[in-house]
């Protein structure tokens, strides 16, 4: 049954007046329960259309008699139906909303409005917004302000933004809305922003007026689902050609909105694919540089918020660098160049990834830094999707450091934030096969000098060397303490041999390594004297090892460690190391400790150099630890070689002349 409507003030509408007429379009599909607000929302209007063209496009509830019984009481009103079934897209409603247009060709009018079939507005919206225009000659398209039901009540849409009008409400001045052509059909949707870009591009004004509330009730993305809705929206974006770094930002603005935070991380995940994919620019090269252009200007007024030099008259002291600590090695590796970084007047600030004992090794050494997102497993998705989420925890605190300079040792989520806010980066890397991105790059790139120059994917001119390895930065600092071997309950008769498990979550992952790994505990317990101290990699790895062996944990032949120890000590006091990591092995090599490697991924410049000089055996198969591994007793010195190496002061130069702009002279000379 239908509600009794207002008064039928079809005859006396103010919007007859010469250069306020307007019409209105709505699209509807099966829009029963909430068509029939909106409707009586636009007839109590103080001002109504001359003509509004509510096309059904092949609904099959009650949508088509609730308008049709509406019309028959109000003139302006018409009801367009669009039988033929056909795939629910946003191409169909583009047509839809064309087909309305069509239905206005007999009619005299000076402004034309997109309105959905679920909004509802107070009666005076359609007269203030009206005199808007009238007030202001180049404004080409406007609306209301979004608001959606949260708590209880209707509130202003966090993605509300004075620049952009929500599809929903969007008005045109007629001249306007035919010099960009309408809305063009897009696959991921989208027609809204195209129009509105394709307006400004043209010269004419944007705005939406947050004193003109719009009640919407069904919330953005509730019809195809709110994570599909963000999927396809991160989609849509790359398909307009918005910039990787803007879609960032939008993503991290977009946090509070539902669902929270999984919805921009998934936006901006699909944005990634699209990109990686190469799909195609669904619009033309000058609309892209537009939007290009109108985003980098954006970004730069927004990465210059609150900082010291835009303030009146302040001048900055120092400079500021950020050192992000995303895997347990990189901890003892920056500990000394932090302090050095310092020594010499610049502020260094940290963040740190909750994963790999990182958090751990933090405490341990003290530092002051927040621990600030976590790892996502395995799976090349989660891996992606853990990166982009990361990326939008650290903005908050990055937007308080406000660093010069990036630096870190393969931190992906770094490089991305960092990118997207114009913050130059340094990566520092020495394993040539480890996968980058192909989205973004680092400013600069710092590896060992063993490392060829066509190992690495980066611009010649951008390739900073250092001598040595990345663990001669701190080795020579390393005391040894004895301290360890009672903590662990190891004798000085015990052939004590380390063993590191393979990094089965790390894309590089090689199942072979895995089975050595196994090759290799059984080869460790057939030998009584040998006592096994095994480092896994989180409590999973832990678990499964446990789980395995537990005659030989039982016996006190094998043990992991309960609390995070020392990995260089550790290893100082082990008769031989045997990993499938790339680290360990390096530290085991720079401290003169037998290490036997079973990593059986891409072997890298790093490996090769320190196996060719015999500090590094490779073990291939589970017949090479028979063959090539020797348990015995080494002869320990009494202390490590604490002879200073190059590699620390190298590496500190470095980002001092990235951070002082000296890169085309002092570090560019160390170049391949």
């Amino acid at each position: 049954m239908l509600l009794d409507s207002p008064r039928d003030r079809t005859s006396a509408s103010p919007a007859l007046s010469e250069g306020l007429r307007y019409v209105l379009v709505t699209a509807a599909h099966n829009e029963e329960q909430l068509i029939e607000q909106t409707i009586r929302s636009v007839i109590g209007q103080t001002m109504l259309p001359v003509r509004w063209v509510i096309v059904s496009d092949a609904s099959t509830d009650r949508t088509d008699e609730i308008v049709a019984g509406y019309a028959r009481q109000h003139d302006f009103l018409r009801l367009h139906r669009i039988t033929e079934k056909h795939a629910r897209n946003f191409g169909a409603q583009v047509m839809a909303i064309r087909a309305g247009y069509e239905d206005m060709q007999d009619v005299e009018f000076d402004f034309i409005g997109n309105l959905d079939a679920d909004v509802a507005m107070d009666s005076g919206y359609f007269e203030t917004l009206l005199n808007r225009f009238r007030g202001e000659p180049r404004l080409g398209l406007a609306g209301g302000d979004i608001c959606e039901m949260s708590h209880g009540e209707f509130r202003s849409r966090p993605a509300n933004n004075p620049r952009s009008v929500a599809h929903a409400v969007q008005m045109f001045r007629r001249s306007c809305f035919e010099a960009v052509g309408g809305y063009w059909p897009m696959k991921y949707g989208g027609p809204d922003w195209v129009a509105e870009v394709r307006a400004r591009q043209m010269g004419w004004a944007v705005r939406s007026y947050p004193d003109l509330p719009v009640r919407h009730y069904r919330p953005t993305n509730a019809a195809d689902g709110r994570l599909r809705g963000c999927w396809r929206q991160g989609r849509m974006d790359y398909s307009v050609g918005s910039l990787f770094a803007f879609e960032l930002f939008k993503c991290a603005r977009r946090i509070p909105s539902r669902p929270f935070f999984f919805g921009a991380a998934t936006r901006l995940l699909a944005y990634c694919i699209s990109h990686a994919a190469g799909e195609p620019r669904l619009v033309p090269e000058d609309f892209v540089r537009y939007l290009q252009d109108e985003q980098h200007n954006r970004l730069s007024a927004v990465t210059r918020l609150g900082h010291p030099e835009t303030a009146a008259g302040a001048v900055r002291k120092g400079k500021t660098i950020w050192i992000d600590l995303d895997n347990s090695p990189h901890v003892p590796f920056f500990a000394p160049i932090i302090e050095e970084l310092r020594k010499r007047g610049y502020s260094v600030r940290l963040t740190a990834r909750d994963a790999f004992q990182v958090k751990e090794l933090v405490a341990l050494y003290q530092f002051d830094c927040q621990c600030i997102g976590r790892h996502y497993g395995k799976h090349t998705l989660l891996k992606l999707l853990g990166v982009l989420i990361r990326s939008l925890q650290l903005l908050p605190s990055v937007l308080r450091i406000r660093p010069d300079l990036a630096v870190a040792h393969g931190s992906r989520a770094q490089l991305a934030l960092a990118t997207a806010m114009g913050i130059p980066t340094l990566h520092i890397g020495d394993y040539e096969h480890a996968t980058g991105w192909a989205i973004i790059h680092p400013s600069w790139v710092l590896v060992p000098e063993v490392i060829p120059a066509e190992g690495i994917r980066e611009p010649q001119d951008r390739i900073l060397r250092y001598p040595g390895i990345k663990e001669d930065v701190y080795v020579p600092a390393f005391r040894p303490d004895p301290a360890i071997r009672g903590q662990l309950n190891l004798s000085d008769d015990d052939l004590v041999i380390t063993v590191r498990p393979p990094a089965d979550e790390a894309h590089y992952r090689n199942p072979l390594s895995d089975e050595l790994f196994h090759a290799t505990l059984e080869f460790l317990s057939r030998n009584p004297r040998v006592k096994i101290v095994v480092l896994p990699r989180n409590q999973r790895q832990a678990k499964s090892i446990e789980s395995t062996w537990p005659e030989l944990f039982a016996k006190g032949r094998m043990l992991i460690p309960p609390q995070v120890v020392d990995g260089l000590n550790l290893i100082w006091y082990s008769d031989a190391v045997i990993s499938g990591g790339g680290t360990m092995n390096r530290e085991a090599a720079a401290l003169g400790v037998p290490v036997y490697s079973i990593f059986r991924g891409k072997t890298g410049a790093v490996d090769r150099y320190l196996s060719e000089s015999g500090r590094l055996v490779m073990i291939e198969t589970a017949e090479d630890l028979a063959a090539k591994v020797r348990l015995v007793h080494r002869n320990r010195p009494a202390a490590a070689d604490s002879a200073q190496r190059p590699a620390l002061q190298a590496i500190v130069d470095h980002i001092i002349a990235i951070l002082e702009n000296q890169c085309g002279t002092r570090a560019l000379k160390t170049t391949a």
